[in-house]
């Protein structure tokens, strides 16, 4: 799939700027529309399969008219058995009316103790940039894997359709 036509680059003005972070969040919605053509009328936990890729991962934590709160991940082997790890573990609301989606939480870059403790703090904007221009290239990359949550075939309520729920709100 070209995802380059879903991002309109003319929007994108004054990279930093507020103004520049809504026309980001509408680029996101776009693509994470194209990834989940029925994310409104989704609910619970979800899984893609692509033939060049790992299981990615959706849950929608909340669901109102006009907003939604959804993890989306991957999920690996962690240290302990029957452990496991969501990296990178994105938190994202998604605003229907609005047409807009926003990386509110992830990750942290670096999950060596030391490094976190080196990471320089920024502005606000400045970490709502980082989080979603990164969200901004991986739905881009997970479109052109081949990802696709869509239709009554991925509304599945057995255990064996996807990992059971390890997601909270924070």
């Amino acid at each position: 799939m070209d995802t380059g036509s879903l991002i309109r680059h003319a929007r994108v003005c004054c990279p930093g700027s507020f103004s520049g972070l809504m026309a980001l969040y509408e680029e996101n919605w776009g693509l994470l529309q194209a990834l989940a053509p029925t994310l409104a009328q989704l609910r619970g936990a979800h899984r893609s399969r692509a033939l060049v890729d790992c299981d990615l991962h959706l849950e929608v934590l909340e669901s109102t008219r006009y907003t939604m709160t959804l993890k989306l991940t991957y999920l690996f082997a962690g240290d302990a058995e029957a452990e496991l790890m969501a990296d990178p573990d994105f938190t994202l609301r998604v605003y229907h009316d609005a047409r807009q989606a926003e990386a509110v939480s992830c990750v942290n870059e670096h999950r060596h103790a030391l490094l976190q403790r080196l990471r320089v703090e920024s502005l606000e904007l400045d970490r709502r940039w980082r989080r979603n221009v990164i969200l901004n290239k991986w739905l881009s990359y997970l479109l052109e894997c081949g990802h696709l949550f869509s239709g009554p075939s991925w509304l599945r309520a057995g255990a064996e359709s996807c990992v059971q729920s390890r997601f909270r709100l924070r």
